[in-house]
């Protein structure tokens, strides 16, 4: 057991992701294989490396095309559509959430497909399309329990409201935001 748990030590989280991502491309599990390169790819998007995060991205969908792991397939049509986003592709990054948001409720994931919905609506308030922005945000605060993706989306109203120049409406969100429980 010793040794082995040098080896661990020793290695850096990225060449643990290569470890299991050559493991796993040797050994037919292909949800581990994508999910292993899912990680990769958030590795990469989180350094800003985007070009090497979509690579892992598409690897990683590639390797559960024929999938019912509809989480696993949600979390990846997400970050793609992340990365769509943060590089101003408007209409594909709506286009990814959207895969992502029905690949979620297959899942069952209601706050995971509510986050989605916050997403397609940043998309378009990004794109500064604030009236097609607002439906989703109001969906999410009317249908959600959770709390947490609640406020979010009331808070996106608001910030909504605010870059479209309503500032009355923007405060009336905003307040209800610092009030939630």
């Amino acid at each position: 057991l010793f040794p082995y748990t040098t080896l661990i030590r020793s290695l850096k989280p990225d060449s643990l992701l290569d470890f299991s991502i050559a493991y796993y491309e040797g050994h037919p599990d292909k949800d581990r294989l994508a999910t292993c390169y899912l990680y990769k790819g958030r590795a990469y998007k989180y350094n800003f490396q985007y070009e090497d995060a979509t690579t892992c991205y598409l690897k990683a969908e590639d390797a559960v095309t024929d999938s019912e792991n509809y989480l696993l397939l949600g979390k990846i049509n997400s970050d793609i559509a992340d990365i769509y986003l943060y590089q101003r592709e408007y209409r594909k990054a709506r286009q990814k959430y959207s895969e992502a948001y029905r690949y979620y409720r297959k899942a069952k994931s209601d706050k995971l497909s509510f986050t989605a919905l916050i997403n397609i609506g940043k998309s378009y308030s990004q794109a500064k399309s604030y009236k097609k922005a607002l439906p989703y945000f109001q969906k999410v605060s009317k249908e959600c329990r959770d709390s947490t993706i609640k406020v979010l989306a009331l808070q996106h109203i608001g910030i909504n409201y605010y870059n479209s120049n309503q500032l009355d409406s923007a405060l009336f969100y905003l307040r209800k935001v610092i009030k939630y429980p």
